[in-house]
């Protein structure tokens, strides 16, 4: 084998020596590019796809928590004013009681068919008992 390699010329020989040279080389890549440095590139990959995939969902937690908030509120300033505009009806209403009331009152008594009737002519109708203070 000696004596054939010794017949070549020196280049083919470098040639010869240089190719398996680079073959190892390049196993030797591979290895290292398979064992060691994809699996941190994996690693690192999944690891910014899990921060990615946790922020969307914390954003679309914080949005929904947002939008429930907002629609809370809008509901109970309605029911606010809603509240506020059935108070103001009410006492409208009460109002407009208490004037017919009076204005059948001052008609009655210019009639002359007045019954001035207090709380304690009313209880006597009703057959609740005077309250009598003890001396």
């Amino acid at each position: 084998m000696l004596k054939l390699l010794m017949g070549l010329s020196p280049q083919i020989i470098m040639l010869v020596c240089g190719l398996g040279g680079g073959a190892v080389a390049l196993a030797g890549a591979k290895v290292w590019n398979d064992v060691i440095d994809n699996p941190g590139i994996r690693r690192e990959e999944t690891a910014i796809c899990l921060a990615r995939v946790e922020r969307t969902a914390a954003d679309a937690k914080l949005a929904e928590a947002q939008r429930q908030y907002a629609a809370g509120r809008a509901a109970a300033e309605t029911l606010l004013k809603t509240q506020l505009e059935a108070e103001v009806t009410r006492q409208a209403q009460i109002k407009g009681l208490e004037n017919d009331i009076a204005a059948y009152e001052r008609r009655a008594r210019a009639e002359g068919r007045s019954c001035p009737l207090d709380a304690g002519g009313l209880d006597f109708l009703n057959g609740v008992p005077e309250h009598k203070s003890t001396p």
